[in-house]
């Protein structure tokens, strides 16, 4: 297996993404459908760094960022059979070389803390992750 990164979304197809989404428990791929895909989750300031095992997208790393000041990773994917790999590690590498000028921030699930830390993303005491339930539009 030789995975080859990019950080070009020009190669990345939207049934690509929801493939990937998919195996990762975000969902069902049929949840992504539609050629819009890939301009609503990666419109203005919103970046992308690609994992493909040949043609197969198998690592994404999105991140929302001004490109000035602050960074988000908004998630780091990687398909269940190729985690473990470094697949993470060198999407978060990546993201890490490219965002160098900004502070940068992440919320993680427990047991992805390890993965970030190693990364040099470490825990802050002081901070404390909010959120609220997704509300579905009101159909009219």
């Amino acid at each position: 297996m030789k995975i080859t990164y990019t950080d070009i979304l020009s190669g990345v197809e939207a049934n690509q993404i929801a493939a990937l989404y998919e195996s990762v428990g975000f969902g069902d791929a049929c949840d992504y459908a539609g050629e819009d895909l890939i301009s609503k989750i990666f419109g203005p300031g919103v970046f992308g760094f690609f994992a493909f095992d040949v043609a197969r997208l198998v690592g994404m790393a999105r991140i929302l960022s001004d490109d000035f000041v602050t960074s988000w990773i908004a998630e780091v994917c990687v398909a269940p059979e190729h985690q473990r790999q470094g697949i993470g590690s060198t999407l978060l590498k990546m993201v890490n070389s490219r965002f160098a000028h900004t502070a940068l921030y992440a919320e993680a699930f427990a047991h992805t803390v390890r993965l970030l830390e190693q990364a040099g993303i470490t825990s802050k005491s002081k901070l404390v992750a909010c959120s609220r339930a997704y509300i579905a539009p009101v159909q009219g």
